[in-house]
């Protein structure tokens, strides 16, 4: 395991579950700055989640074998690792719509939510899963040249990443557009880990790790003054690459590793990504968003870290009792015989 890269993985979870935390946080009074600015800025959780789903993909495959065997055996992995933690946390979205009807009933499509085939947050019963319709494509893409060797697939990718690059510049492609999203600029993020995982002996030289953490600002600066999908990600996405390069740059160099505690966080980041705008919404409803919006302010700031907190350990608890044994089970039952 690399624990950086586990660590990245929380503080993505985290960054988003504050950018969808935010506006709720406002509305009690909250006045932390700090916290508003980063929560202002966690959509970059995404991005950063889709570059290390690249390296990973290719950390985990490309230095093994890849038959028809290690195929299905991706395939079932990947997919079991998508829906077993996917749709428990659906089950649980759909009660509390049931519960708690909204106007969003009116334009969710259910059979795009079960199968995740959706783009579209508005059409999805969890809006985040708009994320996991790329992460499905991009798995699908990778199957279609996974025997292939390794050059093989990295001058796939280089064409690929050529084709969309040019569309997205010329094109100006949004979400909601299906070819849009077969030639969507953030494919882009899934090639770059996939290259970072290619070229890693050149990366993650020590002497790199400054020009890195310059590349990382830059581009986040871009990224938050140029505003749209192509520039997100390119700006967003090179800033992202540039921070999970760090990353194994420090870990490689043993500047840094990962705390045992954020690990584990990482551990349960998927857990954390689908379940906190269920929580969030749960918290709304049963008034605490309005009780800690009447209270001195200390007693609200302390309300919302205590809620943070009580978010991260019910997640990790999900992921430890539902999605892992889940998984396990699944990825135990044979598909193809050698």
């Amino acid at each position: 395991m690399l624990v950086n890269i586990q660590m990245l993985r929380a503080v993505a979870a985290l960054l988003v579950f504050l950018h969808h935390l935010k506006p709720h946080y406002l509305a009690s009074g909250g006045l932390s700055q700090s916290l508003i600015s980063v929560a202002e800025r966690g959509g970059f959780g995404v991005d950063v989640f889709f570059v290390i789903s690249g390296f990973v993909i290719a950390y985990t495959t490309l230095p093994g074998p890849r038959d028809g065997g290690a195929l299905a055996k991706f395939a079932q992995r990947r997919l079991a690792r998508i829906y077993m933690g996917y749709w428990p946390m659906l089950a649980l979205a759909v009660l509390l719509m049931w519960l708690y009807p909204g106007q969003r009933l009116q334009t969710i499509n259910l059979v795009d939510s079960v199968l995740l085939i959706s783009p579209d947050p508005h059409q999805n019963v969890l809006p985040v899963a708009w994320s996991l319709s790329y992460e499905l494509y991009f798995y699908f893409m990778y199957a279609l040249v996974f025997c292939c060797e390794n050059k093989t697939i990295k001058n796939c990718f280089v064409i690929a990443g050529l084709g969309v690059l040019c569309y997205a510049l010329l094109a100006h492609p949004r979400r909601a557009d299906i070819l849009s999203f077969w030639l969507s600029p953030l494919l882009l993020e899934f090639f770059a880990g996939f290259f970072i995982y290619y070229y890693r002996s050149y990366l993650t030289r020590k002497s790199l790790i400054l020009p890195s953490i310059l590349v990382a600002i830059v581009m986040f600066w871009a990224g938050t003054t140029h505003p749209g999908l192509v520039n997100r990600a390119l700006y967003f996405g090179s800033s992202a690459a540039a921070i999970v390069i760090i990353s194994l740059q420090l870990e490689s160099a043993k500047l840094f590793r990962a705390p045992g505690w954020l690990v584990k966080l990482g551990d349960s980041s998927y857990t954390l990504y689908l379940t906190h705008l269920l929580f969030i919404r749960l918290f709304n409803h049963l008034g605490c968003r309005d009780w800690l919006s009447s209270q001195a302010q200390w007693v609200t700031e302390l309300g919302y870290l205590v809620f943070i907190i009580a978010v991260l350990l019910l997640s990790h608890l999900i992921f430890l009792k539902v999605e892992r044994p889940l998984y396990r089970r699944v990825c135990q039952i044979t598909l193809f015989k050698r």
